[in-house]
């Protein structure tokens, strides 16, 4: 980490040193020109530098921007393959693509005890990510929890909404109330419930008593339920625009 953070410093001063420079000959320039770039006599110890603090694997997109554009592209380019002709880096290529790094023969070879070292590091870093995802994963959860959650202004306008229906059927009950129209008597009540209940199970038991018989007839003469009904003149629910309602419990007034 030390020598990568050296690394950095040291190119940002070069980096600096040139742009003093440049601006010393620009008599007069104006302050919005772009920022002063390494020549590629300069730029070639910079990148072989900057490989060697990294000691990590780059293209040369990655070197381009990781030196924040302080030398052109095809600078870092021409550069990279110098370095590598020379033998001076490594380079592995993967189809079209180019991957340079620095020499592993310039760094000490770890002892046993900083490869433990580094294992127990990994391990302890492995475990903190892995309850930083936890979290992660909680926290977004309970983000989603949240960001599902009505607003104050949301509830309060559906608030307004339900006292007003509240209100209007409260003025409906008061109409009911003192309405001087006939009400039903309980007699009158109990003899509509039981006709109905009485004309829905002929309804039911009629219809179930039909299909059974279409279906016994379509099975035997493979002719489709609904083409018989209609070479028999059977009028269906459907042909005459009505759906059976669904079975009604009915509640019985308060005396």
């Amino acid at each position: 980490y030390q020598r990568r953070v050296h690394g950095e410093h040291k190119l940002l001063q070069m980096s600096r040193k040139a742009k003093d420079a440049s601006t010393k000959k620009a008599k007069g320039a104006s302050s919005a020109t772009a920022e002063p770039q390494l020549s590629e006599a300069a730029a070639e110890p910079a990148i072989l530098d900057y490989l060697n603090t990294q000691n990590r694997p780059y293209n040369a997109q990655q070197v381009f921007d990781n030196l924040r554009g302080s030398i052109k592209k095809p600078v870092v380019e021409r550069c990279l393959a110098r370095l590598a002709t020379a033998g001076r880096i490594n380079l592995k290529e993967f189809g079209k693509a180019k991957i340079y790094f620095a020499k592993q023969d310039q760094f000490p070879t770890p002892s046993p005890a900083m490869l433990e070292a580094l294992d127990n590091k990994i391990k302890d870093l492995s475990a903190r990510q892995s309850q930083y995802q936890e979290q992660i994963q909680h926290l977004s959860t309970e983000n989603r929890r949240i960001s599902s959650t009505p607003s104050d202004a949301a509830l309060t306008d559906r608030l307004g909404i339900l006292e007003a229906e509240v209100a209007m059927l409260e003025q409906r009950l008061a109409g009911l109330q003192n309405s001087a129209a006939a009400v039903i008597t309980p007699e009158a009540r109990q003899k509509l419930e039981k006709d109905y209940e009485l004309y829905m199970g002929h309804w039911k038991r009629r219809k179930r008593i039909c299909m059974e018989i279409l279906n016994t007839i379509s099975e035997s003469s493979e002719i489709k339920v609904r083409d018989l009904a209609q070479q028999m003149g059977v009028e269906t629910d459907q042909d005459a625009g009505v759906e059976m309602p669904p079975p009604r419990t009915f509640k019985r007034a308060k005396k």
